[in-house]
């Protein structure tokens, strides 16, 4: 009898420890539930930024007359040639109490809500860039990929927090160089718009 004592206290070290890796791998996963969570939800505001940005286009396109006397419809008024194309302030006609706004200034007051949305809406730690212009090169941080040509787009590039693993992966996947020690990953959304 006198060695089964020994053994019953072994039994609960060994149940408190497969208990507290439980409880850990279960702290863990909630904090990476609240992470992708995050990410889910930022993505979502982008997309709904970008969609209220293509609906404020499509009512405030240009009319212009063809050389037949057609009527042509032209976003152009909204095509930027980079990220800083258009001032951070907010324009000085407002078009929304005036009567006598043109279309360049309605378009200047769009992207200007569009993208103090996106500001107001992300994290401090979530640098982002938009612009909307003509291209097919996937956007960067550095560099919207407008080209003038091909399709225009609404195009939204931000950053994120990644953890160990994520940063693992995507380098195991090819798709961030095996040097990049960076704790931040480059999101990209682009919204092709179509009238």
């Amino acid at each position: 009898m006198s060695r089964q004592r020994g053994f019953s206290l072994l039994e609960v070290l060994i149940a408190m420890f497969v208990l507290l890796v439980g409880l850990l791998a279960l702290a863990g996963l909630q904090v990476r539930t609240l992470s992708q969570t995050r990410d889910t939800e930022i993505r979502s505001l982008v997309a709904l930024q970008a969609e209220s940005l293509a609906e404020a286009m499509r009512a405030n396109p240009l009319r212009q007359r063809d050389a037949n006397g057609a009527t042509v419809l032209s976003w152009e008024h909204y095509v930027e040639s980079g990220y800083a194309s258009h001032d951070a302030s907010a324009p000085a006609s407002s078009c929304r109490e005036a009567a006598g706004c043109s279309q360049q200034n309605l378009a200047a007051l769009d992207l200007w809500t569009f993208k103090s949305g996106l500001a107001s809406g992300l994290a401090a730690g979530n640098a982002v860039q938009a612009a909307v212009c003509r291209g097919s090169a996937a956007p960067s941080q550095d560099d919207p990929g407008c080209s003038g040509s091909g399709p225009l787009s609404i195009r939204v590039v931000w950053s994120s927090r990644l953890d160990g693993k994520s940063r693992q992966a995507l380098v195991d996947s090819g798709q961030r160089a095996a040097t990049a020690s960076s704790p931040l990953a480059e999101n990209r959304y682009v919204l092709v718009f179509e009238p």
